[in-house]
């Protein structure tokens, strides 16, 4: 009898070497945005990043899922809401079905929700 240690998982690099995992989520830095090892490409005078929760992340000009910037979002009042908020926020049965965490604007006093990075309903 004797104690057994399971592997350790690698989490990689910031900037991964061919057929190496690249770090998980965001990392901001000298003026850059990487997202899972990707560069994602700053407008010249984008500054105040922000990590959010669920692959979620902000600048002042801008949203991003998955280091992929959402069009229209509007970065002041985006935020990340889990499964359980999502009844604090509204009624709608689609958004209450779905199984995933969802972003929230609001713009011209109505909310706005995305599904992983796309908007899907208004109220």
């Amino acid at each position: 009898m004797g104690n057994t240690q399971s592997p350790q998982k690698s989490f990689g690099s910031v900037y991964p070497n061919e057929n190496t995992e690249a770090r998980p989520g965001y990392y901001f830095g000298k003026g850059k945005l990487i997202y899972q090892g990707t560069p994602v490409e700053l407008l010249p005078d984008e500054s105040s990043f922000q990590k959010l929760k669920y692959s979620y992340a902000k600048s002042d000009k801008r949203v991003f899922y998955k280091g992929t910037p959402i069009h229209g979002a509007n970065p002041k009042t985006f935020v990340s809401i889990n499964r359980p908020d999502v009844k604090k926020f509204s009624n709608k049965p689609e958004l209450l079905k779905l199984n995933s965490v969802l972003g929230m604007d609001i713009e011209n006093n109505n909310k706005r929700f995305y599904y992983r990075g796309n908007l899907i309903n208004t109220e």
